[in-house]
């Protein structure tokens, strides 16, 4: 988001503009979680802080950055990373049943899916319940992390603590 309110003091970006974009993107995360809630599917979403590089996804996950050649075919798009709102949403659903997270950047960009985190409850005095909330919040470590669950809940992590449990 910080480029985001970089954008809101220049004068070249309208504000409306950036706000539309940020609840397009927002508006297609949400149908991604109705979705899995409509079919009981579990997911993990999280969306870090800043753009990750190389070395910030190696500390997240476990087999380091991305480098398969599925990910370069299905996630990039003409090389570079792409936000959400510009994906085909039926590519993401399927991506988002995938077992494991999908990760966003503050901007919304897609940056991998079906990722493995690497676990660290360091800090944290929450109960695990499962490998997926494990999974949660050591990913809210960097950033947002949102868990929907295949009994309908959605819990969102922040900084290794629940935050909001619907």
């Amino acid at each position: 988001m910080d480029s985001f309110v970089f954008h809101l003091f220049n004068d070249k970006i309208d504000k409306k503009d950036i706000i539309k974009n940020i609840i397009m993107n927002v508006d297609v995360l949400v149908c991604l979680i109705k979705n899995l809630l409509e079919e009981g599917k579990g997911g993990l979403f999280i969306i870090l802080e800043r753009t990750a590089k190389k070395r910030q996804m190696e500390k997240i996950f476990v087999d380091g950055h991305e480098g398969s050649s599925i990910y370069k075919r299905t996630v990039l798009k003409d090389g570079k990373n792409t936000r959400i709102k510009n994906h085909n949403f039926e590519y993401l659903k399927l991506i988002s049943k995938v077992d494991r997270a999908v990760t966003l950047d503050n901007e919304f960009n897609l940056l991998s899916f079906g990722r493995l985190v690497k676990l660290d409850m360091n800090g944290s005095e929450e109960n695990v319940e499962g490998a997926r909330t494990a999974a949660a919040i050591s990913g809210s470590k960097y950033g947002l992390a949102i868990k929907v669950s295949e009994d309908k809940k959605i819990i969102l992590w922040e900084n290794g603590i629940k935050v909001l449990e619907i």
